[in-house]
């Protein structure tokens, strides 16, 4: 018994530092290690990387151990990790043998994230509950402090606050906002929860990203489609009213700044960007649209996508993965995620705020894929490995 806590302790170690560390990573994040004048950022930047890959080795030796884990995963489970792994098994292996080597692997790196599904299936449901909180409030309190240190340096460099702050993490915000609202709707929420939902909302609001906003709305539509209205929906309108203008006041901007800029020039060349890339992918489907084309594929000639350290990645990320999957391969793949949603409905009334909001924020972040990139990185996989482990193992 002592063995088993000891255990369980080790997991639960190793997985709270992974998520730590992943969120903490602000690889792509706007300002940060980008500019001579924080170049001391990327020491600490290499550290977080370097502790990320030896922590993502000792994940995937500890899940190959614990591969039996199985025998706790519901049969229709089982049908639907298979689907995915032979979807990504495939796609890897087309890409090593079609494409450059090494863009092949760490395209289909951040996918190892799913040896944490074995180790989440390990440990009992509590600490997995506790596991799967305890992820959504770091979220929204590490993405604060970036937050801010972020626009400390766009003081230092620009002299203003920034109007637009990018965080590579800010689509995944969509799952604390969601947990936060449930909690309220359903008259689960403790005061606390009033505060984080305010400050993700925040968080969101100032990333100034059209695809994110449209997101949050569908998913709150969703989320009061099965919820009872009540006088706590007046509270929510209130919170999201408040952290509009604090997004304002943080961003030094006007409402365009918080809401997203849906007219003019600015808009109009991203909307041009995306249909160039629209019209890549098109084509792509035309040249192969059986077979596919492999992890680490890029269209030669576009742009400058060439010269980038990841050429393989565009904006409409989940669209360029079905490029590379193929059509009999992605409509798999798409199916898998229909297992996952009919077990949860078949789950419904042992499901609880937690795991409803995983699943729909991993939902949502498939469809904002779409759009941008989201579904290639470590996060999204994160997410994926606890909704997995929510809706599939066995009481």
């Amino acid at each position: 018994m002592m063995q088993k806590k000891s255990t369980v302790g080790l997991y639960s170690g190793i997985i709270i530092t992974f998520l730590i560390l992943s969120i903490i990573d602000y690889s792509g994040d706007l300002h940060l290690g980008q500019h001579d004048k924080i170049n001391n950022y990327r020491l600490i930047e290499d550290l977080i990387r370097q502790g990320i890959s030896a922590l993502i080795f000792i994940i995937g030796i500890l899940g190959f151990l614990n591969i039996f884990t199985i025998k706790k995963i519901k049969s229709i489970g089982v049908l639907c990790i298979a689907c995915t792994l032979l979807v990504l098994i495939y796609t890897f292996v087309n890409g090593i043998l079609s494409n450059n080597l090494v863009h092949a692997i760490r395209e289909s790196l951040p996918a190892i994230v799913l040896l944490l599904i074995p180790l989440l299936i390990k440990i009992n449901t509590i600490q997995r509950d506790k596991l799967g909180t305890y992820f959504l409030y770091l979220l929204v309190i590490i993405a604060a402090i970036k937050i801010i240190v972020i626009q400390f340096v766009a003081i230092n460099i620009y002299g203003s606050l920034s109007w637009k702050v990018l965080l590579r993490l800010s689509p995944v915000l969509i799952l604390p906002y969601c947990y936060f609202l449930l909690n309220i709707l359903r008259g689960q929420a403790s005061r606390l929860d009033y505060i984080y939902l305010m400050v993700v909302i925040v968080e969101i609001l100032i990333a100034n990203a059209r695809a994110l906003n449209l997101i949050l709305l569908i998913a709150t539509f969703i989320i009061l489609s099965t919820s009872k209205i009540s006088i706590k929906l007046l509270a929510v309108v209130c919170i999201i009213a408040i952290s509009a203008c604090f997004s304002m006041i943080a961003t030094d901007g006007s409402i365009d700044n918080v809401f997203g800029i849906w007219t003019g020039e600015h808009l109009e060349n991203t909307v041009n960007h995306r249909l160039i890339q629209l019209e890549i992918i098109l084509n792509r489907f035309l040249d192969n649209p059986i077979f596919g084309f492999g992890f680490g594929y890029f269209t030669p000639g576009y742009d400058s996508y060439a010269d980038l350290a990841l050429p393989y990645l565009l904006e409409l990320d989940l669209l360029n993965f079905f490029t590379k999957a193929g059509i009999p391969m992605s409509i798999l793949y798409l199916f898998s995620y229909f297992l996952i949603i009919f077990q949860h409905i078949k789950n419904r009334d042992h499901g609880s705020n937690i795991e409803y909001s995983y699943l729909l924020s991993l939902i949502l972040l498939l469809v904002y894929s779409l759009f941008q990139t989201a579904h290639s990185s470590f996060i999204f996989w994160l997410l994926y490995a606890f909704t997995f482990s929510f809706i599939f193992r066995k009481s």
